[in-house]
């Protein structure tokens, strides 16, 4: 009897430990969905308030601050421009107040009546500041289009 309670007592701490876990892994992807839903939405003030202050993306050969981005982004407001963003998270690891993740980012973008499907592959180093976590770098590499299964 006491080894199946000690049995029981160590899959519950276990199963905490895990959902606690999985809880903080959201936590931490949460400011690049924000931020890549503020770069869609072409809102400068959304995509700065997930980053720190010497935030750098590199893109396929360019590097990118909060500066270079925002006045990107600038460029496309009030054009006839929709971008859906989807993640598919490979990998989400913390040690303290760092946080590096892996994931597949692809979106759906409809400019002029156009439809058009890009994705990349990302990594993103988030720090922990004042309890909130902020983006410190991330990395992109555009991957391209994969051709049509022949049936």
């Amino acid at each position: 009897m006491r080894r199946f309670i000690f049995f029981i007592a160590i899959f519950t701490v276990s199963l905490q430990a895990f959902a606690q876990s999985k809880t903080e892994q959201k936590l931490i992807q949460a400011p690049l969905v924000r931020f890549f839903d503020a770069m869609s939405a072409q809102q400068p003030d959304g995509l700065t308030a997930e980053v720190t202050p010497d935030f750098s993306l590199l893109e396929n050969g360019k590097v990118w601050n909060t500066d270079s981005l925002t006045i990107a982004i600038v460029r496309y407001k009030g054009l006839d421009l929709k971008r859906v963003n989807h993640f598919d998270f490979i990998k989400t690891e913390q040690m303290g107040n760092v946080a590096w993740l892996s994931y597949y980012n692809t979106a759906d973008i409809t400019f002029k009546g156009k439809q058009i499907n890009i994705r990349w592959l990302e990594s993103a180093v988030l720090i922990k500041e004042k309890q909130l976590w902020k983006i410190k770098f991330l990395h992109s590499t555009e991957l391209k289009p994969t051709a049509p299964e022949k049936t």
